[in-house]
Formats: C-alpha cells, structure tokens, sequence
C-alpha cells in the first residue's frame, strides 16, 4: 500500500494531523486518567512533605491509593470521564436536565 493511499477517505485526501481527538489513544497513568493522576499524586505528596509526620504520612498513602483506586474504576466506565463532566457543566443552562414548557428556548 503506498503512504499516500493510507489517508483517502472516499477517494478525497485528508491532511495526516486532522484526526479528531476521540480517535486518539488515551494516555493512562496509574490505570486512570494522567491529568488526575498527577494531581492527587501532587496533592498526597504535598501532604506528606508539608506535615512531616508518619501519621500525614500514613493519611498521603491511604489519600492516594484510595484516590487512585476511584479513579481507575472511573477510567473502566469512561476513559475520558473527566473531560465529559465538565463539558457537562459547561451545557448546563443550555440543556435543561427536564423538558417543560417553561423551559427557556435553546439560545443559538
């Protein structure tokens, strides 16, 4: 097959970097999401260092294996959980949770 013929869609020749984000891999780290990962990694670290005790480092490793543990039962439901979550929250007042006829109309 030759390289060019790799990116003909119906005939038509897409750009190579013009995929869409949702066909890309996701990126893992832990198990879960990286961006999460690394922030209660971050978070329990902070809380080991800052306090200095065995019992905050006790609490930094049970605040992180219980963290990550929610984060990779979130990544088996929905790799990009996160990302969809805050999409959501963005839409809220422009997707009402219930359609009434007091709703508001669709702002375009």
């Amino acid at each position: 097959m030759e390289p060019s013929a790799r990116w003909c869609i119906d005939g038509d020749r897409i750009a190579p970097g013009s995929y869409s984000r949702l066909i890309e891999p996701t990126r893992f780290l832990f198990g879960c999401e990286r961006q999460l990962a690394l922030v209660v990694s971050m978070i329990s670290v902070i809380l080991v260092v800052v306090a200095m005790t065995w019992l905050a480092a006790a609490l930094g490793v049970f605040v992180w294996f219980g963290a990550l543990a929610a984060l990779r039962a979130m990544a088996k439901v929905d790799p990009l959980l996160s990302k969809v979550y805050l999409r959501h929250i963005r839409y809220r007042s422009y997707y009402p949770a219930h359609a009434t006829i007091f709703a508001p109309p669709p702002v375009t």
